[in-house]
Formats: C-alpha cells, sequence, structure tokens
C-alpha cells in the first residue's frame, strides 16, 4: 500500500480547515504524533480525544467530517487542548477542568482572528471569564453552523428558545419532540416516539413539526 506523502495529507486537510491554519495544524499533529482521523457524522459527540492504550500506543484524535471548516477548527482545539492537558498533567485533573479550560480558552484567543467577525465577540464573552460556560459554547457553534458554506439547510431551522411551551418539532436528525418546561438555558423535551425526557439546549437549532 502506498504511504500517504506530507502533500497528501495537506490536501485532505485542506478541504476542512480554514487557508489561514492549515499548514500550522498539519505541522502541530505530525510533530507531536498525533493520529488525527475524520470520523462520518456521529449523533452524540463532534470531536474526540484518546491518549495512548496497551493496544494503541499514541495519541489519537477524531472530528466529524461534516462539519464546515471553523467549526471543524473549533472542535479541533478543543481535543488539542485535552491533549496538551494529558502531556501536562495526564489523568490528575479533570477532563473539562480549570487547567483545560485556560488552555482552550488560550487557544481560541490565538486564533480568533481566523473565525468569522460575527462569531469573535460570542468567543471574548466564552473566553473571559472561569467558568467557562457550556451554553455560551453552544451558541459559538449554532452560529458557526449557520455560517455553513451550505447553510440552505439551516434557512428553515429556529432555534429552540423561540419556541413556546408545548411546541412540537423536528430535530436536524428527524426526531421528533414536545417542549415540556424550560430549565435555565436548556428545555425538558419528551421524545415522542418513546416517551423518554431529554433536557435540549436552548440555541439547538431544529424545525418547526407539520402534521401530513
Amino acid at each position: 500500500m502506498k504511504t500517504k506523502s506530507i502533500a497528501d495529507y495537506k490536501a485532505i486537510l485542506a478541504k476542512y480547515l480554514p487557508d489561514e491554519v492549515l499548514d500550522e495544524m498539519l505541522k502541530y499533529l505530525m510533530t507531536n504524533g498525533i493520529s488525527f482521523v475524520i470520523i462520518n457524522k456521529r449523533r452524540t459527540k463532534l470531536g474526540d480525544y484518546r491518549c495512548p492504550q496497551r493496544d494503541k500506543r499514541f495519541h489519537r484524535i477524531t472530528v466529524n467530517g461534516d462539519l464546515n471548516r471553523y467549526a471543524f477548527l473549533l472542535v479541533l482545539l478543543h481535543e488539542i487542548a485535552h491533549y496538551e492537558m494529558y502531556m501536562q498533567y495526564r489523568n490528575t485533573i479533570k477532563p473539562h477542568g480549570e487547567e483545560w479550560q485556560r488552555c482552550y480558552g488560550d487557544l481560541l484567543a490565538k486564533y480568533i482572528d481566523v473565525f468569522p467577525s460575527h462569531i469573535r465577540p460570542l468567543m471574548l464573552k466564552y473566553t473571559s471569564v472561569i467558568p467557562l460556560k457550556k451554553a455560551v459554547e453552544n451558541e459559538i457553534m449554532d452560529a458557526l453552523r449557520v455560517s455553513d458554506d451550505n447553510n440552505s439547510d439551516y434557512s428553515d431551522t429556529i432555534q429552540l428558545k423561540e419556541l413556546q411551551l408545548n411546541t412540537t418539532f423536528v430535530t436536524l436528525d428527524g426526531r421528533v419532540f414536545k417542549i415540556m418546561e424550560k430549565r435555565r438555558t436548556r428545555y425538558r423535551c419528551v421524545l415522542l416516539s418513546t416517551g423518554q425526557i431529554y433536557l435540549v439546549p436552548g440555541c439547538m437549532r431544529v424545525r418547526l413539526y407539520e402534521i401530513k
């Protein structure tokens, strides 16, 4: 099997990352010996970092390949922060504890000029205090989704927080929910097909349910 060259890896990453950071990110991943894998869309997470294990003695970062360039970079920086904290502290700190939050915040501040101008105030809001607010990170990701090169996928969507209680809505993966109760930045919703209760972020983009 032919081994990929640096040019091959660069050509692959060029499809997913902003041009301004392409060379730097490629060098970082290769210099640190990180196995970097682009994954098909996952429901439960956008990215993942795994430290070396007995059967896999290398660092591994995965990022979903269905993200636009800026969302892809945001997730990659999130996982790089996990790698940096593992290298410094191993497993002696909380995964999203204060040390990781400061590292991630520093990375976002370093690359803030790469992101669209309308996203930057949110990023500054997110990184200005510790602890970092998950709700604000969700807002950033939501805003980045709207900035997608293929944003027609979101043209008929609305943020969940804009809907009234008892409204029925459809998530982007096709599940049908009904809003039951508001809890701070999240909403208690019931999945109609199973009756199971979920807490859904208010910034999540959804579609109104249409009875056919």
